[in-house]
């Protein structure tokens, strides 16, 4: 009978017990957890072991040194090998016991703490949107602006360069008027001068006393420049058996009519 209630409590402690690991591993906190410590616990302990493993060799390889000359250096490998073995193990329980802790505590956090980091993560996004179409905003109104400023300083160029304009054919045509006054004007007195029987008596005069005074200079020019010339050539004439005076007179001819007309 004892036996019989002893069990019977046993498989009611049973059951209860798996009932409540049922419920924990059900909730959605523990799943968390649990995934984030078995990640961990990869994470950091593969990191740790490998972190051992290569401290443990190389400790185990210094302290095979001493025993190296008794053992024919077979120390050194020896304990490499051993430390290497160690370290990995020692590397990789206190990472993978680093890992599952931390990253557990982190994940259930995290869980935790879910809807204020979905809220904070909400606002973020909602103050860059906002930020981003302030932004937009402020862009179109400076580009609006813009354009703006540039149809105004168009229009404005544009009635300075017709202004310009109007103005320099203005001045053009006051100038040809002017011009076609004073060419008028010109040709006018020339008319009357040209036409004035006394300018063209004393133009006749002139031309007939240039004609006639000029060919008497020419003609005195040319003798004086004759002569001049062979006075000149007299000197070399015993040395050019008197061809130089007659080449003399030649060129005094030939510069006496200019000077002389």
């Amino acid at each position: 009978e004892r036996a019989q209630i002893a069990m019977e409590q046993a498989s009611a402690r049973a059951t209860k017990l798996r009932t409540g690991v049922g419920e924990t591993v059900s909730q959605k906190s523990f799943q968390a957890t649990a995934a984030a410590s078995a990640g961990g616990a990869v994470f950091l302990g593969a990191g740790g072991g490998a972190a051992g493993l290569a401290t443990g060799a190389a400790l185990g390889a210094a302290s095979g040194l001493p025993l190296a000359l008794f053992t024919f250096g077979l120390s050194i490998p020896i304990g490499s090998a051993v430390g290497s073995g160690l370290g990995l193990l020692l590397g990789g329980t206190v990472g993978g016991a680093a890992g599952f802790v931390g990253a557990g505590a982190v994940g259930y956090g995290a869980y935790t703490k879910r809807d204020e980091i979905s809220a904070a993560a909400a606002n973020c996004r909602a103050k860059t949107m906002e930020a981003y179409e302030i932004a937009k905003q402020r862009a179109a109104t400076c580009a609006a602006s813009g354009r703006a400023k540039a149809v105004e300083v168009t229009g404005l160029v544009r009635q300075r360069v017709l202004a310009s304009k109007a103005l320099a054919q203005e001045k053009a045509a006051a100038a040809k008027q002017v011009a076609t006054a004073r060419a008028t004007a010109a040709k006018a007195k020339a008319v009357e001068f040209v036409s004035d029987r006394t300018v063209q008596v004393t133009a006749a005069s002139a031309a007939g006393g240039a004609a006639v005074v000029g060919a008497g200079g020419a003609a005195a020019g040319l003798a004086t420049g004759g002569v001049v010339g062979a006075a000149v050539g007299l000197v070399p004439a015993l040395f050019t058996f008197g061809l130089s005076i007659p080449v003399c007179a030649m060129v005094g001819g030939a510069f006496g009519p200019p000077p002389g007309a």
